[in-house]
């Protein structure tokens, strides 16, 4: 798992670096990620009121995630519902409806996910802290 902590007010690079793309995406929150790879990504245009700023976690899931239906986060997010999960090539996630948070545990167990990832998928998770 590679934590990263993400800065608030970042401005976006002027230029993608020759033979890269700059990537852009569009999360549920009206923020943007930017960047090729995952230490170079940081929100941009973000702001929550109580939240010291940002953290996006990597998970690879296990066996054992798999079976107990979670994975631990490494702070517990201020905003439990804000909570964002992207799993690697598939289609957006939704809280409530495909996982959710409760502490630092976010837990896809009796909801649309439970059954769908394997061991070896890939989770990003972006959450205010």
């Amino acid at each position: 798992m590679a934590r990263i902590r993400l800065q608030n007010n970042a401005a976006p690079e002027s230029a993608a670096p020759i033979g890269q793309l700059s990537i852009y995406s569009k999360l549920d929150l009206g923020l943007y990620i930017q960047g090729e790879d995952a230490v170079e990504k940081r929100l941009i245009d973000t702001s929550c009121p109580g939240a010291s700023g940002y953290i996006a976690e990597y998970f690879t899931l296990t066996l054992g995630n798999i079976v107990s239906k979670e994975v631990t986060l490494t702070n517990v997010p201020a905003y439990p519902s804000y909570v964002l999960l992207q799993i690697d090539g598939a289609a957006p996630s939704f809280y409530s409806l495909d996982y959710t948070v409760s502490g630092s545990a976010l837990s896809w167990n009796g909801l649309r996910l439970d059954g769908l990832l394997e061991p070896g998928d890939v989770l990003q998770v972006i959450y205010f802290v």
